[in-house]
């Protein structure tokens, strides 16, 4: 599988400053991935089983990031929470 998923230097150096969880960089990760297209996504209880994850789980990791500054979450009534996804860099340009 030819997947590249690019890391922003201030979770890099966010997520090693705190004391994150081996859950906490797997939902960073997934989060990123889902940025890629668009910065607000959302991270449903199917995926974080797929992930491994419980709901609770999801949830107390999603409430880490925000609490870092990472991401800003807002959570809906029988819905997955929409995430917003800071620090992520703009459009690249193309070598040459």
């Amino acid at each position: 599988m030819n997947r590249y998923v690019k890391f922003p230097e201030m979770w890099r150096i966010t997520l090693n400053a705190r004391p994150a969880t081996a859950t906490d960089w797997k939902v960073a990760i997934e989060l990123l991935n889902r940025a890629k297209f668009s910065p607000v996504v959302k991270l449903t209880n199917h995926t974080a089983a797929k992930l491994g994850l419980s709901t609770r789980t999801r949830l107390r990791s999603l409430s880490r990031l925000g609490a870092w500054g990472l991401i800003t979450f807002n959570s809906r009534q029988n819905a997955s929470p929409l995430i917003t996804v800071k620090w992520l860099a703009g459009r690249q340009p193309k070598d040459g």
